[in-house]
C-alpha cells in the first residue's frame, strides 16, 4: 500500500524522520513507527497489525497506533488539505512570519546584510500596535492551518524587548481564542543577553512547552520560581540562550515523558511544580 503523498518518511544520519506536509510538522520516530507508516492510513489499525504481525509484538503495535491517532487528533498527522491558490496573483496562505521588531542594532556592523541593522531605512522600533496587527494578520490569513510560526528578528530584537514580550503575551491570548498553535523563536547576536533578557526568553520557551503539553490535554501550572530555576541553570551567559532549550528539555520535557510512559501522568491531568534539593518535582493538583 502506498503512503499518502502528503506524508513523507526519511532515514538520514541515523534518524528516522516523518513529515506531515499539510501541518508542516516533522516527527522523529523509531524503526517500528517507520515500518508502520508503510501501511497506516489513519483508519486501518487491524490491517497494519496483520501486515506486521510476524515482525513486531501486537501490544507494541497497538501502542504505536494509539500514539499516531493522538497525533491525528492534534492535527500533526494526516492533517486536512489546505487550499493553496494556484497563482501568485491570488491571496495565498501564511504559515510563518518574520517580525522586524527592531530596525536597529547594538553592534551596527558595516558588513551586515541588514545595513548596520536599519534595513536601509531610518532606525526605528516596531510599536505594540504593529506587532498586534501582525499577529492578527497571520491568524486571518492562515486558513485551516493550525500551526503557525513567528520569528522575532531585526536588526537586534533585544533592543525592543518590551514589544517582544507584548507580542508573546498577545499570541498566547489569541491561541486560546482561535485554537491556533504558534511556535515562537528569536534571532539575536547574543550581546544583550543579560539576566533579565534571559528570563524573558525562558518565558517564551516555557510557554511553547506548556502549549505542547496542552495539546496532549496535560496542564502544567507554574510561577516565576520555575522561570528562575531554568534561568539559574543557564550559568554561563557566554553561551547565550542556546542552552535554555536543552535545560527545558532535560528538566521538564524528558521527566514528564518518563512519567507519561509509566502511566503516572495521563490526559486531563493538571500538574504543579515544586522544588526539592535543586530538583523539579511534579505533583497532581
Amino acid at each position: 500500500m502506498a503512503m499518502s503523498n502528503k506524508i513523507h518518511k526519511f532515514y538520514q544520519n541515523g534518524m528516522y524522520i516523518l513529515l506531515d506536509v499539510n501541518s508542516s510538522t516533522v516527527h522523529l520516530i523509531d524503526k517500528t513507527v517507520y515500518d508502520v507508516m508503510d501501511y497506516f492510513d489513519g483508519t486501518n489499525d487491524e490491517e497494519v497489525i496483520k501486515n506486521l504481525a510476524d515482525k513486531y509484538d501486537e501490544k507494541d503495535l497497538r501502542e504505536i497506533l494509539e500514539e499516531l491517532h493522538e497525533l491525528m487528533e492534534r492535527g500533526e498527522l494526516f492533517a486536512p488539505d489546505i487550499d493553496v491558490p494556484p497563482y501568485f496573483g491570488e491571496t495565498g496562505l501564511v504559515k510563518s512570519m518574520c517580525l522586524l521588531v527592531a530596525e536597529d542594532c547594538n553592534l551596527r556592523c558595516k558588513y551586515c546584510f541588514a545595513g548596520t541593522g536599519d534595513m536601509g531605512h531610518d532606525r526605528r522600533l516596531m510599536t505594540k500596535e504593529v506587532g498586534k496587527a501582525a499577529v492578527d494578520y497571520i491568524i486571518a490569513h492562515s486558513g485551516k492551518r493550525k500551526h503557525c510560526e513567528i520569528d522575532f528578528f531585526g536588526g537586534e530584537p533585544l533592543v525592543n524587548m518590551p514589544v517582544v514580550k507584548y507580542v508573546t503575551e498577545y499570541v498566547r491570548q489569541k491561541e486560546k481564542e482561535t485554537g491556533k498553535v504558534f511556535k515562537l523563536t528569536l534571532t539575536t547576536n547574543g550581546v544583550l543577553l543579560n539576566e533579565e533578557n534571559i528570563k524573558n526568553i525562558v518565558d517564551i520557551m516555557l510557554s511553547d512547552t506548556i502549549n505542547r503539553l496542552k495539546e496532549k490535554e496535560i496542564f502544567l501550572d507554574y510561577d516565576k520560581e520555575l522561570n528562575k530555576f531554568i534561568a539559574d541553570k543557564n550559568e554561563n551567559l557566554s553561551f547565550g540562550a542556546r542552552p535554555i532549550r536543552r535545560i527545558i528539555t532535560r528538566e521538564i520535557e524528558d521527566k514528564l515523558s518518563d512519567e507519561m510512559l509509566k502511566g503516572e501522568i495521563k490526559r486531563g491531568d493538571r500538574l504543579s511544580v515544586c522544588f526539592k534539593d535543586d530538583e523539579l518535582i511534579f505533583s497532581h493538583k
